[in-house]
């Protein structure tokens, strides 16, 4: 489904832009009606919504012969994005209670010890082995910057996702309420510490890591294109 969509989208705005040139601001909303699109057709037949979407967005991006385009409605799906994920963690916040937080205090810090410092370090570590540099593909990725890629996460929205996912497939109970409250704990304890330690890393990676490779990217583009 990621792929039919997207290469029918693609295919009917070259087909528009022929007829009448769209502005900038239309053609930002190509890439809202493909995430839109991709997402409930795919969820009509059953399939994986999800990933369907991070499918099509590889299509709509390789199938464009102007790099530029991709990469301006790229732009303005990462602000719209931005603004949902505060709105999203603001509603988190919201519904927050200190009872259930302390009574599940343990199993959080239990799971936050491992994503933050064992599965999620181990996983960006095996997913980068062998993988070479911006501009050559014999270098080895610089080991810093697979540290960097470890340490990032966890995605709120996501880990909202799939608590909503379980829930709408017979998560329920005491077992649901405690993966639920681990789950915020979670999201919550992330927001902190990744958005206090992102400046100072982001900073030392700048320095230290990219200016003394000048042919890689930028600590920012590099890690969103792992995210």
């Amino acid at each position: 489904m990621g792929i039919i969509v997207a290469k029918i989208i693609v295919w009917l705005d070259r087909r528009l832009q022929r007829i009448r040139r769209a502005d900038s601001v239309m053609e930002d909303f190509v890439a809202i009606s493909t995430i839109l699109l991709t997402y409930s057709l795919t969820e009509v037949v059953n399939g994986y919504g999800f990933l369907a979407v991070f499918v099509a967005g590889i299509v709509a991006q390789r199938s464009y012969r102007d790099p530029e385009k991709p990469l301006a409605q790229l732009e303005f799906i990462e602000r719209i994005e931005k603004l949902l994920e505060i709105g999203t963690i603001l509603l988190l916040g919201s519904i927050l209670l200190v009872k259930p937080i302390m009574t599940h205090a343990f199993q959080s810090l239990t799971v936050i010890v491992l994503l933050f410092l064992v599965i999620r370090p181990l996983g960006a570590w095996i997913s980068t082995m062998g993988k070479g540099s911006a501009h050559s593909s014999r270098r080895q990725m610089d080991v810093r910057t697979r540290l960097l890629f470890g340490w990032f996460g966890i995605r709120g929205v996501g880990s909202l996702y799939y608590l909503a996912y379980a829930f709408g497939n017979g998560l329920k109970d005491e077992l649901g309420e405690q993966i639920a409250w681990i789950t915020y704990s979670t999201i919550v304890v992330s927001v902190i510490i990744h958005g206090i330690s992102s400046t100072p890393l982001m900073n030392w990676y700048e320095r230290d890591v990219a200016i003394a490779n000048p042919n890689r990217k930028s600590a920012n583009s590099t890690i969103d294109e792992f995210e």
